[in-house]
């Protein structure tokens, strides 16, 4: 640019040059200080077309290095954008991992809590078994003392009325029933040894009623 505003200052001397001899010799030959004033007012151009020229360079080269400033700036703003958009990459896909394992962590809770109200659902059912066990057990129980206490008085009674029958039979024995009985053997038709065996039949059955009682109330 400064060499092409170079060119054209010379190129405005040379023509103003060439007119100034044309100029005066029209006039008629002219004086020295015509030739001398026309040649000033060119290098006046002359230096004002340099001054403008020089101003118009001075101009570029601060263009050219705010130019060069402007991409410096550019590049680091390309950097950064693309440190940003990185990082929103980045940001991006962890908030994607987030919301994925967010999702499963949900999943898992909500199966946990299903599971939880069903353990508390068998816990309560459980729990009134129990109760209920526990109802029976306590009924049982009482069931069990009360035939305890039937049976106690059961086998009280039973050793009473074994003492009552073996005392009976003594009584007959004594007062000789069975002597009178041995004695009409025509009369009963029952023989002595039948007799004996009646006896102790009868000893028997009362001695079995009172083991078989008694035994019940032990176990």
């Amino acid at each position: 640019m400064r060499s092409n505003n170079l060119k054209l200052v010379v190129a405005i001397a040379l023509v103003i040059g060439s007119i100034a001899p044309v100029y005066a010799a029209k006039r008629g030959g002219g004086s020295g200080n015509a030739n001398q004033a026309a040649m000033m007012k060119a290098q006046q151009m002359i230096q004002q077309y340099k001054a403008e020229a020089d101003k118009a360079n001075a101009e570029l080269a601060k263009m050219r290095t705010e130019n060069e400033d402007l991409a410096k700036q550019n590049e680091k703003l390309e950097k950064k954008l693309k440190k940003k958009q990185k990082e929103l990459n980045y940001t991006s896909g962890s908030l994607d991992n987030y919301k994925e394992g967010y999702e499963k962590l949900t999943d898992r809770l909500v199966a946990t809590q299903e599971k939880m109200q069903e353990l508390i659902g068998k816990f309560r059912a459980t729990i009134k078994t129990l109760r209920q066990t526990e109802v029976e057990k306590n009924t049982a129980l009482n069931d069990l003392d009360n035939t305890e206490d039937k049976l106690l008085v059961c086998a009280n009674n039973n050793v009473k009325l074994y003492d009552t029958n073996l005392e009976l039979l003594s009584q007959y024995e004594e007062k000789g029933v069975w002597s009178a009985l041995k004695q009409q053997e025509p009369i009963t038709q029952l023989s002595q040894v039948q007799i004996e065996n009646m006896i102790q039949q009868y000893r028997d059955i009362i001695d079995e009623l009172k083991v078989e009682v008694v035994a019940q109330h032990e176990q």
